[in-house]
């Protein structure tokens, strides 16, 4: 019996691997877990906080990789919020690359710094993480994927879904806006009122999508209506124009007026305005005002 025991055990443990495969072949999206985890390590390694931050996000990495391996199912519902919260990080991090970051960051297929024109390339990997998380969402089946479906439906005229405008076209609309004017709502001289009003603005489109779908469809199509018109404007007015140089032995990034002629190896002086000046302090990394 004690044989009999010790062979069906063993049996198990050499048919694990291959039960292991077959879940995951049917629940691949929690690979993206670990993956964006092990991203992270890479993302931290230059900062000065990596000497914490490395040990830390290795114990996260070493949790992943158990809980794809013990709940695959479970791992591939959360793996589109874990997708959207990284496609969110990049625009913060495009951001902080803009205004004062120096040393080089690697995000999803790009490794960038400051005074580079991959700067450019973040914004749209960011977005097109997030528009993957939506996909996956309603791959999965995870939660918010049903709303997901049923908003392509509308869009469509598919499904059994009057061809319309989904409400839940407010959500992204709102997102374009508060990127729009990302400076005075998350970055204006760390004003929290400022964020408050961002965060609240976010939380009534949540719940006007939810209490009044049609209004929420109706403020969808005039927000990007009077979002379409803003830009239009500002691109007959010319749009910023970014120049990449250095001040002695510092690569520096000057956003100028788009009617200013430079060409690469020219001399340019140039003044600050300090509206629009953001402080940092040196250790902790923290705005100061």
């Amino acid at each position: 019996m004690r044989r009999a025991a010790t062979m069906d055990r063993m049996t198990t443990l050499s048919a694990f691997p291959v039960t292991l495969a077959k879940r995951l072949r049917a629940h691949w999206p929690a690979l993206i877990i670990p993956a964006i985890v092990a991203e992270e390590i890479a993302l931290v390694l230059p900062h000065r906080s990596s000497s914490w931050a490395t040990p830390l996000l290795a114990v996260v990495l070493v949790l992943a990789v158990a809980t794809v391996a013990l709940a695959p199912a479970a791992a591939a519902k959360a793996a589109p919020f874990v997708l959207f919260a990284y496609g969110f990080a990049g625009i913060l991090i495009a951001h902080l690359l803009l205004i004062w970051r120096t040393f080089p960051l690697f995000y999803g297929v790009v490794n960038t710094r400051s005074a580079s024109g991959s700067v450019n390339l973040l914004l749209p990997e960011a977005f097109a993480f997030m528009a993957a998380a939506l996909w996956l969402l309603v791959v999965t089946g995870a939660p918010g994927g049903s709303a997901v479906r049923r908003a392509v439906h509308q869009l469509r005229g598919a499904g059994g879904e009057q061809k319309t405008v989904p409400a839940l076209l407010l959500l992204p609309v709102l997102g374009l806006w508060e990127e729009t004017f990302a400076n005075p709502l998350w970055y204006g001289a760390g004003s929290v009122v400022w964020q408050l009003v961002g965060v609240a603005l976010a939380g009534g489109g949540v719940v006007l999508v939810r209490r009044q779908p049609r209004t929420a469809a109706v403020v969808a199509v005039v927000g990007l209506i009077v979002l379409g018109f803003l830009l239009m404007i500002r691109a007959l007015n010319g749009s910023d124009q970014f120049i990449y140089g250095q001040v002695g032995s510092d690569q520096v990034t000057a956003r100028v007026d788009p009617r200013m002629s430079v060409q690469p190896g020219d001399t340019v002086k140039l003044g600050l305005d300090t509206r629009g000046l953001h402080f940092f302090d040196a250790e902790s990394e923290k705005a100061l005002i």
